[in-house]
């Protein structure tokens, strides 16, 4: 009976982590798409990007102009527009680790990780971009429209899928404490 019992509330957690989950996601897009992506107000954080990526590329010897959300050099140029600035692979990550049914602080904390890390990942991604403007207008298109976005959710999705795992296996492990089971009698 205790078996039963257990897998109904797996999977209750499971649905009420796939429903959350659905409805973070829904209400972001309906934000960031009808409001936040073409909205002024998003154009600072553009431009930090922006800021950001041109330091690296100087530190990297390039000579780069920052003008805005422009990044220029005499061999080559790049604009960072809404959408080319990892919001929407960070959401994937961050709602997928607060809607999964861990404790609160082990949910923070990997937001706080994961953000940090894609973050780190899209400045890459403009530096690589840069260059690949430099040698091929065909490779920068790809990398653009097709590699990155994919890789970056698929990174997204991965650092979740791993952490998801562990903390649920931690949860586990701790629910099976002999101290969580007589609190359980």
């Amino acid at each position: 009976m205790q078996a039963k019992s257990s897998g109904k509330a797996a999977n209750r957690k499971i649905a009420g982590f796939l429903i959350g989950f659905a409805v973070l996601m829904i209400v972001f897009e309906v934000i960031y798409q009808g409001f936040l992506l073409e909205n002024p107000i998003f154009e600072p954080w553009l431009k930090l990007n922006a800021k950001i990526s041109g330091l690296l590329l100087q530190v990297l010897g390039e000579d780069i102009s920052i003008l805005g959300t422009r990044l220029f050099s005499p061999r080559s140029g790049v604009d960072i527009r809404a959408g080319c600035d990892a919001v929407e692979p960070i959401a994937l990550f961050s709602f997928a680790a607060l809607a999964f049914p861990v404790a609160w602080s082990r949910r923070f904390k990997v937001v706080g990780l994961g953000l940090i890390a894609l973050l780190a990942l899209n400045q890459v991604r403009i530096v690589s971009l840069y260059y690949f403007q430099i040698h091929s207008t065909e490779l920068f298109d790809a990398a653009h429209i097709f590699i990155w976005p994919m890789f970056f959710i698929a990174v997204a999705a991965g650092m979740w899928a791993f952490w998801a795992a562990g903390a649920w296996k931690a949860q586990l492990a701790a629910s099976q404490t002999p101290a969580s089971s007589s609190k359980e009698q």
